[in-house]
């Protein structure tokens, strides 16, 4: 049985790098929504659970062939995933839309995303899902203790997918890039289907013992609990551990920042504290009843997870992140929150095998239901925590009804416990309440304290009550608040983050982003604005005379439902007749028959954060500029101080790469713009931009309402052009090498950007009269960024 046990491990770590690098990938496919993700995950737990239902079955009636099966189906996920490297960047779909009551424009594929979804990812998923229950079918019914056997071969292959999170996200993706990452799990798949199948060759394990006779018995030893009841239990049990990563992730993701590093280490500490109780309960399970460990178990992680959330403090945070180095900082919170939960939790699949009665005949179909029952579980409790408890509920509400849930599976238990017990005419029942009465005390604790203890409490010490709560919305993408004065200024948070604001700085830089493109070109009629925020940037905008289309695109309705609370700085401009709201990921309208536009606007969120990346990439500004008017112009805010340097030249060479004759804007403080326009619009005159300004009254109103003083001022904010030598020999950010996302890990950052990135006397080559920009700005003091207080 030993030999199994790296293999398994093998099998695990590439499990969970095929499915991390699928969300990326599908989210290239079919947007990078929640919905998105919800699919991806829904596809690939359920296919494990289908998978392992198959190869139980498939493993009664063929008991001597597991290993060689168990074999193949590695061998056929591993070869699939190839395929798929090569197959899925060929892939290109027309995104359609249709109206929804208020008009604006929803996805109507999401059947035809599901549906490929399924394709590409049902096959190797049901392949992964089948090698566990083959293996576990050859290898228990020969083994002393098989209970003990079944949850050290459980913790090997949860040790494996732990491992491969945690290289995934922290080492594979950001030095080798998503393609490379999927082909070394392929072949670790396929590693792993050698080793299986010279072991099936050498004829180990695959003896089938003479069905034992009397009635059936546990793998732990006892008559055990009934597989329906074993079932129901581990389908909820599941559903609350996958609810609660779902949790975790939005409360830790607002509370140290969406940042990859971070949501990576909710998935390692879930992973190894899983790996840590299934290793557990094969060592308990010895002195005590693995039914009962398994009530205990489950109450146990309800109780530590009320734990985890009641002691976490928002400015212990800030001091640990202050302390010592961020990523320590980060999986130090992390950890403190997910994984004595998480531990508790993990001893529930090995100890369900091992307590739940079975004949040896049937050994393979039971486990087989019993892991399906537990990947269902996960599942639902994935989907309908991310897209309907937390929209409906927020935190606390999803965490109170995954509560009850549990107390639902230590209930049934209860009931099963009774009706076992009673068949051996013995009752230990009342000792089994106790752990029920444990959860239920916990979850009525949590259901007694205030509605916003844990939205606060995800937040920075004091924040919220500094500048007023207007607005609290929950959305199946963000936590969603607004703060400030309904008449301005006002502020929108999204999952902890300030988003975007209606202060002067906010506006100028926001606007710039409209004003400036939109200036270099006579007669401009249609922009795109990918990402809404407050609404300046599309405000700005609609000031151009010539306008008479305004898409915009944001992937969050409850973003775009807070532009009331902002009507003072965007004038309502949703309900303006030349809007159009795309609610869906900007990438996809660049893939459509919409457009062409004579602008393109970004104003995505933090670079740093989980995503984003790919609205720096090269393949989007490929995208972007066929999209344009043969005059059009890109812009897209820049933020370059939130992420180190080699990630600031990286961000700048994909736009280079694709915009050569493309700039460099100063819009305000430190908030950078890129501006590249395709033929025709790259030299402006200063006269042709003085001559337009005058016949645009309410724009030159606009820019001086927020302190752009006109032409000259926008001018005077040039930072520099020939970006393509300065960032010569950088990587550029792509697809495949998401970056950005990899340079930063929280929200304290000191950085400095390269003071080649800035040359104002460039500018000639820009604008052929235009005067030479003060280079005095960009000193030291303008390089240097620091947000520790």
């Amino acid at each position: 049985m030993r030999a199994l046990i790296p293999i398994l491990a093998m099998s695990g770590a590439a499990a969970l790098v095929h499915e991390l690098c699928w969300v990326r990938q599908m989210a290239r496919l079919c947007g990078g929504t929640v919905v998105t993700a919800a699919v991806v995950t829904g596809v690939f737990v359920g296919g494990l659970g289908l998978g392992a239902a198959a190869g139980g079955w498939w493993a009664d009636r063929r008991p001597r062939d597991g290993l060689r099966a168990a074999a193949i189906a590695e061998l056929v996920a591993g070869l699939w995933a190839l395929g798929l490297v090569m197959v899925v960047p060929a892939i290109e779909l027309a995104p359609s839309w249709t109206p929804g009551p208020n008009g604006w424009l929803w996805p109507d594929d999401l059947p035809v995303r599901i549906g490929l979804v399924g394709l590409l990812l049902g096959p190797p998923a049901v392949a992964l899902g089948a090698a566990l229950p083959l293996v576990l079918r050859v290898w228990l019914p020969g083994v002393r203790r098989p209970g003990a056997a079944a949850a050290l071969l459980v913790a090997a292959n949860t040790l494996g997918a732990a491992a491969g999170a945690l290289g995934t996200d922290l080492w594979l993706v950001p030095a080798f890039g998503l393609a490379t990452a999927q082909v070394g799990a392929a072949l670790t798949n396929i590693v792993a289907a050698v080793a299986l199948g010279a072991l099936a060759v050498r004829g180990v394990g695959g003896v089938d013992p003479a069905p034992a006779p009397g009635r059936p018995a546990a793998l732990g030893g006892g008559h055990g609990l009934h597989p329906v009841v074993s079932g129901l239990a581990l389908f909820l049990g599941g559903a609350v551990l996958l609810g609660l990563e779902v949790v975790w992730f939005r409360f830790l993701g607002s509370a140290l920042g969406h940042f990859r590093a971070v949501l990576a280490g909710v998935l390692v500490c879930v992973l190894f504290g899983l790996w840590g109780g299934a290793s557990a309960a094969g060592l308990l399970q010895r002195w005590v009843s693995p039914a009962r460990l398994w009530a205990w178990a489950l109450a146990v992680g309800v109780l530590l997870t009320l734990v985890g959330f009641a002691l976490h403090d928002p400015q212990d945070v800030l001091e640990a992140q202050l302390a010592g180095p961020p990523l320590w900082a980060n999986l130090r919170t992390t950890a403190a929150l997910v994984l004595p939960a998480s531990v508790a939790f993990g001893a529930g699949l090995p100890l369900a095998l091992a307590a739940t009665r079975t004949r040896r005949r049937s050994l393979g179909r039971t486990m087989g239901a019993l892991l399906a029952a537990c990947a269902l579980g996960n599942l639902v409790g994935a989907v309908l925590t991310g897209l309907v408890l937390l929209p409906g509920h927020g935190v606390q509400g999803a965490l109170t009804i995954l509560g009850w849930t549990a107390v639902a599976a230590l209930l049934l238990l209860a009931l099963g416990w009774l009706e076992a017990t009673e068949w051996r005419r013995a009752s230990p029942l009342p000792g089994g309440l106790v752990p029920l009465l444990v959860a239920v005390l916990a979850v009525w604790w949590l259901h007694q304290q205030p509605a916003d203890r844990l939205l606060r409490a995800s937040f920075p010490e004091g924040r919220l009550e500094a500048e007023g709560v207007l607005q609290v919305a929950e959305g199946p993408e963000h936590t969603v608040v607004v703060t400030g004065d309904p008449e301005g200024p006002a502020r929108l948070w999204t999952s902890g983050h300030p988003m975007a604001s209606t202060t002067l700085h906010a506006q100028r830089y926001m606007r710039f982003l409209a004003h400036l493109p939109l200036l270099l070109q006579d007669e401009p009629q249609r922009a795109l604005i990918i990402c809404f925020g407050v609404g300046n940037t599309t405000h700005a905008a609609s000031l151009h005379p010539s306008i008479v289309g305004l898409d915009v695109a944001d992937l969050s309705e409850t973003v775009l439902g807070q532009a009331t609370h902002f009507a003072h700085a965007n004038q309502q401009v949703l309900d303006d007749p030349r809007t159009t709201v795309f609610v869906d990921d900007g990438r996809r309208l660049l893939t459509s028959a919409e457009g062409p536009w004579d602008l393109i606007a970004l104003e995505p969120p933090p670079i740093g954060y989980a995503g984003v990346s790919t609205l720096y990439a090269r393949e989007l500004y490929a995208s972007a500029r066929r999209r344009l008017t043969p005059t059009g112009c890109l812009s897209q805010w820049a933020p370059l101080y939130q992420v180190d340097a080699d990630a600031q030249l990286s961000l700048v060479r994909a736009f280079a790469e694709v915009f050569p004759d493309g700039a460099l804007f100063v819009a305000d403080r430190r908030e950078l713009v890129l501006v590249g326009c395709r033929e025709g619009a790259s030299r402006p005159s200063l006269a042709s931009l003085e001559a337009r300004l005058a016949d645009r009254p309410e724009v030159a109103a606009d820019l001086a309402r927020v302190g752009l003083g006109g032409v000259a001022d926008l001018v005077e904010r040039f930072g520099s052009t020939g970006l393509v030598d300065v960032t010569d020999g950088t990587e550029p950010v792509t697809l495949d090498r998401p970056l950005l996302e990899h340079s930063q890990t929280n929200q304290v950052t000191e950085t400095h950007m390269p003071a080649t990135l800035f040359d104002p006397a460039g500018i000639a080559a820009w604008c052929h009269d235009c005067p030479v920009p003060d280079s005095a700005r960009y000193d030291e003091d303008f390089l240097r960024f620091s947000n520790r207080p």
